[in-house]
Order: C-alpha cells, then sequence, then structure tokens
C-alpha cells in the first residue's frame, strides 16, 4: 500500500503509528509542519497489545481528516470479521476474529455518524503475509492465495475510487465485486 500512495503526486505519506501515544504526538507534529487535512487513513491494526478504546484519541485526527478533499477511512480486515459469514471462516483464533467484527462495527458507524466521511471495510483476500501463510496453513494450505501485489492492488482500486453513494460503509471481499454481509 505505501508504494501505491508514495508514488502518487501531491502525497504526504504518514505511516506505521503504532502506539496510541504516538498518535497524539504525531498529530501534534503535522500541524508543526503547516499539514492541515488528512485524505485518507487506512487501518490494517490485526496485532496488537490489548487497548482499551479509551487509548484510542481519535478525535485528534478528525479535525484534519474532515478537512481532507474526500475524506475517507479504509479499515483493512478479514472475511472472518463477517459474523453471519463466520461459520464459511472457521479461523482458529478468536480474539483476532472477535477484534475484526467489532472494528467492523466502529467503521460501519462512523460512517452512518458522520455523512462528510467515506467508510468501507475490505477483506483483502488471504495475502501472503507471515500472517496470511499462518492463516492459509490453519485451513491445509501451503500458502496464501492471494499475492502481496493483487493484495494491494485490489484495495488501493477500490480505496481511491470510492464514493459516499456507492462504496460507503460496505465490507467489500478481495476481488471487490462481493459485498460480505456484517
Amino acid at each position: 500500500m505505501f508504494n501505491h500512495y508514495v508514488a502518487k503526486p501531491n502525497n504526504n505519506i504518514i505511516t506505521a503509528v503504532r502506539n496510541p501515544a504516538g498518535a497524539q504526538d504525531l498529530i501534534k507534529h503535522l500541524r508543526v509542519k503547516g499539514i492541515d487535512h488528512i485524505d485518507v487513513v487506512i487501518s490494517s491494526a490485526g496485532i496488537a497489545k490489548l487497548n482499551t478504546v479509551e487509548d484510542v484519541p481519535l478525535e485528534d485526527d478528525t479535525p484534519l481528516l474532515r478537512k481532507g478533499e474526500k475524506p475517507r477511512f479504509a479499515f483493512i480486515s478479514a472475511a472472518s470479521g463477517s459474523i453471519i459469514d463466520m461459520p464459511k471462516y472457521p479461523y482458529p483464533n478468536v480474539s483476532y476474529t472477535a477484534s475484526k467484527a467489532l472494528a467492523n462495527v466502529v467503521v460501519h458507524t462512523a460512517g452512518m455518524e458522520n455523512e462528510w466521511l467515506i467508510t468501507l471495510c475490505i477483506h483483502p483476500g488471504l495475502v501472503q503475509t507471515d500472517m496470511g501463510n499462518m492463516g492459509a496453513r490453519a485451513f491445509g494450505l501451503e500458502e496464501a492465495p492471494t499475492t502481496l501485489e493483487n493484495g494491494r492492488k485490489n484495495t488501493a482500486f477500490l480505496i481511491d475510487n470510492e464514493t459516499n453513494e456507492e462504496h460507503s460503509e460496505k465490507f467489500y471481499n478481495e476481488t471487490i465485486d462481493q459485498i460480505h454481509p456484517w
């Protein structure tokens, strides 16, 4: 995803905010550097320490995102985060599955409550990352079927082309031609 967005003109890329305190400091730093808006946030947390909702100060970045030309919040989810589809994807990690389902609810609700914000959840497929390959082995596969390049390409296409009317508050699959049920 980084390579896709860094190659586009007129982008400032901020990556890898790994703890809530760092996120607060980052927002202050962005303002000092004259950055007055955010167009896209891509959240892909799937492996993390235990934190409470109070540890995630979303109010700090909301004013910058609100000023974006086409404000978008994309959450990199997982098929196992669909409660209805969960039996199809019996991933043997209840905390991962539950965290994805909860995050889907939070992102969906954020879209419903904020008409100015385009939100979507994306299952990029079982991607050939360390974690994706580990998950593939849990299902008896040698490796994950989705290449990093295809996962990136499909995800970036949807983020770059989403509109509130067509895409917001939906949960897309890896080929972007189907929507997972919540």
